[in-house]
Parts: C-alpha cells; structure tokens; sequence
C-alpha cells in the first residue's frame, strides 16, 4: 500500500535555476503542509527518469503520488498507466503527454492532474515584447528549450502565429534547440553562425524560451563579438523567460536582458492540490493553468528601446 502523505518529486535538473527554486518551492510547502517529500533530479536524461519512477513505485514505503516534469514525456506515457494502475497518483508538472483525462477515467478516486504555466501565453508575451522591441521590423533568431517537449512546442507555436499577425516585418531566420541549457543554447549559436558565416546574415534580436538558454547565448554573443571583430553582436537583444528574481528579472534591470516571462512555479500549486487531497479528499481538477506575466511592462520596454534604437 502506498505511504500516506508522502510523495516523490521528480524533476528534469539539477543546474537548471528554474528547477532549482521549483524543488526549495516544494520542499517549503511540504514543511508547512505536513508531507514527505522526496525529491530527484534526472540531469536531462530521461532514462535516469524512468528508473527513478520505477523505484518510486516498486519502493518501500511507496508514495500515495508521484509528480514529474519529464525530461522527455512521451517516455513516460506508459509509465504514468502503470503508476496509477499500482494505485498511486499521478501529477505532470508543466507539459505533459496530454492523458490526464484518460488516466482520470481509469482511475476516478485517484488524484491525476496537469499543472502547467500556460505556456502558449507565453509564446504570445514573447511575440509581443519582439514586436515592441524591433517596432520597424527585423530579423529573428529563436531558441527552444528541448524541441520534443509540448511546453516548448506550445510556446514555439503560439510565438510563431502571434508574429504573423498584423504585418510586424519581423523574419524568422533560424530555430536552435537550446535543450533548456546555457551551454547547449551556446553551442547551438556557436554552429549556427559558423553556418551563416558565408551569408553574413545576422539577427536583429534572439528570443529565448528560458533565461537559462539566454545567457548562454549572451555568453556566445560576447565572445562572437570579440573573436570576429564585430562588437555590434554584443549589443543584440536577448529575450529570456522565468523571470527568477535573482537571475532573469536582474538582468532585465541591470540591461542585459531586453525582457523576460514570469513563468509560476507549479511545484507550491501542486503541493497545496496533494494536501487538499490527503486532509479532505478533494481531488484536484484535471489541468490547472497558471498565468505567465511579461516583465517588464511593455510601456517601459519600448520607452527603454526607443531610447537605445
């Protein structure tokens, strides 16, 4: 039988600051709740994530549930069957295969959900801060977090459809797949200029689907710059997301970002659900969606890029 009121945490990694703040997030609201927490980090390798969802149900004690954000979800579309099939409850946190109703059909007394930012207002947030930002028009470069992920694939979509409207003149030149990393974002820019060398092409502003993935290629900008002599590629404008207090929103004021998201933190909202869930029985409702915020406010981003245009 699974131990009651505890529950398994699993997240993608370790270095990623997003991810970081998530696990204190839970660790405090499983303190202040009276849950057993136990948390893992899978280092972006989803075979690491699967055997730790196989021991967290084949463990002892067993957790009455078990929340992930997938390194790679469509690995784990079986896995959550055999979860819930084993009487454990399951939670995605921020994608998801989209099977929360299914599972919630097969099993209505467990507590099955989605708990996600909404991630295609994301992807419309950052088309509109582009827009504010090259008011006259431009050349894009965007950078995904892992392309097989539905976050990343939302926000890319709803990015892509936003810019198209209304006749922005803004061209999307290339898409990296950054894999949620500064250094992979990095490299991904490093082979795409080597690419592009001949051409001479250049992007007017990057937009990036995490502040992570955005200083690495600020990072790759600096050096660009230094090494190819042309220091105009130090001053393109970098659009991050997550909007961590100490990170994206800092360097948003200090000038080093031209904008981020805030992206909420699912793992708190998650936790509140588990416990409404262990004390009263309330199961959580199938996908709870939590609002993205631009930051900052479009009126003081275009005051701040008309000044620098």
């Amino acid at each position: 039988m699974p131990a009651r009121r505890h529950v398994v945490l699993l997240l993608p990694d370790s270095t990623n600051p997003y991810m970081q703040l998530s696990a204190e997030a839970a660790s405090r609201a499983a303190d202040r709740l009276g849950i057993s927490l136990d948390i893992q980090f899978a280092e972006r390798e989803f075979t690491t994530q699967v055997r730790q969802i196989y021991g967290a149900i084949r463990g002892v004690p067993r957790p009455s549930i078990v929340m992930v954000t997938p390194v790679q979800e469509s690995a784990l579309r079986t896995l959550s069957e055999q979860t819930v099939d084993s009487g454990i409850g399951w939670f995605w946190l921020s994608r998801s295969v989209g099977n929360e109703k299914e599972l919630r059909a097969r099993h209505p007394q467990l507590p099955i959900c989605m708990i996600t930012p909404d991630q295609r207002e994301a992807g419309r947030i950052q088309a509109r801060q582009v827009k504010a930002i090259l008011e006259r028009g431009g050349r894009l470069l965007y950078v995904q977090g892992r392309m097989t992920n539905q976050s990343a694939r939302l926000r890319a979509e709803a990015f892509r459809e936003t810019l198209a409207r209304g006749g922005s003149g803004l061209e999307l030149i290339g898409e990296l797949d950054g894999n949620w990393s500064a250094d992979a974002a990095k490299q991904a820019l490093d082979r795409w200029m080597q690419v592009m060398k001949p051409t001479r092409l250049r992007p007017d502003a990057i937009v990036c689907q995490s502040d992570a993935m955005a200083t690495g290629i600020l990072a790759g900008l600096k050096a660009l710059a230094e090494t190819t002599g042309e220091p105009e590629l130090a001053r393109i404008p970098v659009l991050g997301a997550d909007g961590l207090r100490a990170i994206g929103r800092h360097m948003v004021d200090a000038g080093q970002l031209a904008a981020t998201i805030l992206l909420p933190i699912t793992t708190e909202r998650a936790l509140q659900a588990v416990a409404a869930f262990f004390d009263n029985g309330e199961l959580p409702p199938a996908e709870v969606t939590l609002e993205p915020l631009p930051y900052p406010e479009e009126a003081v981003m275009v005051r701040r890029w008309r000044r620098t245009a």
